[in-house]
């Protein structure tokens, strides 16, 4: 995982992780509904990604899954910064 991006999106979770404390470490495939990321958090975050890295999540790239610890979190957001940097569109992940 890219470091600094995995920086970038560990601090947008913190602000959206109700059981994110302060020095707590998020590892990358612990769950993150399980530290209690909701609908609500995840429409958050999605729109804190998309100022944060300037992209536009797909609709098709809109789902739990995307979201389901910060290491596809992090893949998600380098896929469309790749994308971005290549001027295409990318597959959804299945």
């Amino acid at each position: 995982m890219n470091a600094g991006i995995t920086g970038r999106v560990d601090a947008l979770l913190r602000e959206r992780l109700p059981a994110a404390t302060e020095g707590m470490c998020i590892d990358p495939d612990t769950s993150l509904a399980d530290l209690g990321l909701d609908s609500l958090g995840i429409a958050a975050l999605l729109v804190g990604l998309e100022q944060e890295f300037d992209v536009h999540f797909p609709s098709e790239r809109i789902h739990r899954e995307t979201f389901r610890s910060l290491r596809t979190t992090v893949q998600a957001v380098c896929e469309l910064l790749d994308s971005t940097e290549a001027g295409g569109a990318i597959e959804p992940v299945a």
